[in-house]
This record gives structure tokens, C-alpha cells and sequence, in this order.
């Protein structure tokens, strides 16, 4: 029997039936891809990229826990994740998902007892989410703290590439755009607590400054002060680049370091001619207004962002993109 023909038949199976062939076990890169695969398939707006997996397995240090279950049939069928990213001062409900075909039957909150342990719910911990948070959370996390403001996925389409290559051409001896690499590891720390006050050196030297499956570039000016990084990386399946994170001084380094990224993609952006990122709907105005005459602003979901116990202080004036919706910021 394949994983189709046991989905089909547990729809006729009462609960318990169900959740008695049901496992929860440790959660591999092999279930992450399981499950990016099915949320396309449902259409259900995640975007990811495989190897973003390898990138939450390096972290794991410097206070950084990768939290990871996934229920299997014991027939070793994938149905479902639950993740939590935990750092030194908060964790993040990152990934909750059960497959259609096993839904309303308990495996849910089966995952979500397995990952958040009684030590792990004592955090402050977060989560985005388009709904709002599902009632079974309110037994096991209870999110009774909002932020203020929101996070919209957007895409930039139809770039107009000559337009483009006009914007990063347009030099400006008070600011310059290179390869993060460039610049110490420790600048980029110092820079990154004025966005966010927690330090984060193994994100920053996992997720953006030593990885090699994506693009990343720094804006300083003419003494070397860091105003602002970008970073992008190709999504999977519908493989068009997407800015995770970016954040600036202002609009004028914002434009500059995203024109730079863009064109380090110079087949996607030809063909796609587009590029997503996840920017705090408080921005979007701002957004709309730099990119005039570049491309088109595409606006799909919006989530709010809630916590169990206080909202982090964050300079989201400076967010023009967050990492991703596994993340806080």
C-alpha cells in the first residue's frame, strides 16, 4: 500500500484507529522536503528552500535550538511537522502542519506536546500566522500578546531589467554595496543589534554570512559604517529568489542593496522577472513608492505576529524584509 492509499483509507477511520498508527519521532531534512512538497501541492503560500534545513542544523549553537518532530504512519508515510527555532531569549512556533487527509484527528497536538516541553513553554514564544491562533494552541500555548504591526508577503513583478541595471549603475560616492564577506563578522553584529536587541551570531553566521547558496551584500558609507544588509536566497519548486532578510538606514540604501542582490540573478530575474520578499505591512506604501517604475507591487497574505508572554522590541522602521515566517524577524 502506498502513502496514497493509506491516506484514503484512514478517512475512514475513527480517531483513536487513527492516532494508534500514528508515530511521532525525531523530524529529518527528508520530512522538511516531505512537507514543502505538500504545502505547495495545497497552495497554501509557504515558500521555502530545501536546503534552508542544513542552515537551522549548523545554527545550533551559541543558545540557537532547532526543535524538530514529524508524524509518520508506521508504515513510514509522512503526515505532518511541528518545528520550534529557540534562542537564549525566545522560541518560535516556526512550522505546524498536518497533511489534509489527517486532520481533525489529534495528530496535531500530539506534535505540538512532543515539541514544546514543559521546560520550552516557560519562553516567550512567538508565532506568524494568517489565522488567528488555532484553539487547540490555548491548551498547550496560550498567545495573548500581539505586535503592533504585521507582516505582508509581497512579490515584485514584471522588473523592467534595463530599469534595473540603470538603478544599481547610479553611483553615489557616500554609500557603497559589496559582498557581506567584506566586512568584519563583528561589524555585522553590532549593526544587526540596532534592528534587534537580542544577539544573533549564529543566525548571522549561518544564515547569511558564510552560506554559499545565497546572495549577500552590505551598504557602507564612506568610513565603513554598515547602513543596512540584504540577503537572498532561490526558493524552491517555484525558484525565484526571495530578499530573507533586509534591513536599512533608509529607502535610498534599501533600493540599493536590493538592485544589487537582484542582478546576482541574472537568469531568474530574465526569465521570472520577479522577486518576494516578507516586509511589515507598515512599509508597504514606502515600498510602493521606490519601487515606482521598476515593477509592479503584488500584495497576498498578511500575518500577524503573537506571543505568550511580550512583544520583543524591534526597529521595524529599518525591516524592509524579515528572514522568513519561521523566524521572528
Amino acid at each position: 500500500m502506498d502513502c496514497k492509499e493509506e491516506a484514503e483509507l484512514n478517512e475512514t477511520d475513527d480517531v483513536d484507529g487513527v492516532k494508534d498508527s500514528v508515530e511521532i519521532v525525531d523530524g529529518s531534512k527528508d520530512d522538511f522536503s516531505s512537507m514543502i512538497y505538500e504545502t505547495a501541492e495545497e497552495n497554501i503560500g509557504w515558500l521555502r528552500k530545501f536546503r534552508d534545513y542544513d542552515c537551522y542544523e549548523k545554527m545550533q549553537a551559541d543558545g540557537f535550538k532547532f526543535h524538530h518532530y514529524a508524524a509518520k504512519t508506521k508504515g513510514g508515510c509522512y503526515i505532518g511537522s511541528c518545528i520550534c527555532i529557540e534562542t537564549d531569549c525566545i522560541a518560535f512556533l516556526s512550522i505546524y502542519y498536518v497533511t489534509n487527509a489527517y486532520r481533525n484527528r489529534g495528530i496535531g497536538k500530539q506534535l505540538l506536546e512532543k515539541t514544546f516541553t514543559e521546560e520550552l513553554r516557560k519562553k516567550n514564544i512567538g508565532i506568524c500566522t494568517v489565522k488567528p491562533p488555532n484553539p487547540l494552541f490555548g491548551s498547550i500555548l496560550n498567545f495573548t500578546k500581539a505586535a503592533e504591526w504585521k507582516i505582508t508577503f509581497v512579490t515584485l513583478r514584471n522588473v523592467d531589467m534595463k530599469r534595473l541595471k540603470d538603478i544599481n549603475d547610479d553611483t553615489d560616492n557616500k554609500l557603497t554595496v559589496k559582498s557581506i564577506r567584506d566586512v568584519p563578522f563583528e561589524d555585522l553584529v553590532k549593526y544587526d543589534k540596532t534592528i534587534y536587541s537580542y544577539g544573533r551570531k549564529s543566525f548571522l553566521k549561518n544564515w547569511i554570512y558564510e552560506r554559499h547558496d545565497c546572495v549577500s551584500k552590505v551598504a557602507v558609507d564612506e568610513t565603513n559604517k554598515i547602513l543596512g544588509y540584504g540577503s537572498a536566497r532561490l526558493l524552491s519548486i517555484v525558484t525565484y529568489p526571495a530578499l530573507s532578510p533586509i534591513y536599512c538606514e533608509d529607502e535610498k540604501v534599501f533600493i540599493k542593496i536590493m538592485t544589487s542582490i537582484m542582478i546576482c540573478f541574472p537568469e531568474e530575474m530574465q526569465e521570472k522577472k520577479q522577486i518576494s520578499l516578507w516586509i511589515p505591512a507598515s512599509n508597504i506604501d514606502r515600498l510602493k513608492q521606490i519601487t515606482d517604475g521598476l515593477c509592479d507591487v503584488d500584495t497576498g497574505r498578511q500575518y500577524s505576529v503573537e506571543f505568550t508572554k511580550e512583544v520583543p522590541k524591534i526597529e521595524i522602521q529599518k525591516v524592509y524584509g524579515i528572514s522568513e515566517t519561521m523566524m521572528l524577524i
